[in-house]
């Protein structure tokens, strides 16, 4: 077996083994279940897909074709939150000590 592709995460390597799957190549997703062993964090190429070595070749032009399908990324819209931020903080700390006064009376 050998791998074909690097996934960033179980789903997208999943969804490339349906893919090939369906191009008639037989894929396996390797390494897919360890991500949970970590959780949420990424941990970087855990989840690979791999295909018997007969197909391997033919596996990343069906990739490759399909890479250049997806659209190319766009530049992310302005974050709009660091801007807002100074004018949330007071509202965050009124917030804050009402929940501090909430819980004083509550204790006594």
């Amino acid at each position: 077996m050998q791998t074909v592709y690097e996934a960033a995460d179980m789903l997208e390597a999943h969804m490339v083994a349906g893919m090939l799957d369906q191009q008639g190549i037989a894929a396996w997703v390797l390494g897919d279940m360890l991500q949970g062993a970590i959780g949420e964090v990424p941990a970087g190429s855990l989840a690979r897909v791999t295909t018997r070595a007969e197909d391997a070749d033919r596996a990343r032009d069906i990739i490759r074709e399909w890479e250049q399908q997806q659209p190319a990324p766009t530049s992310p819209a302005p974050d709009t939150t660091l801007r807002a931020l100074p004018r949330q903080w007071p509202a965050f700390l009124l917030g804050l000590l009402a929940g501090m006064l909430v819980m004083a009376l509550m204790m006594r």
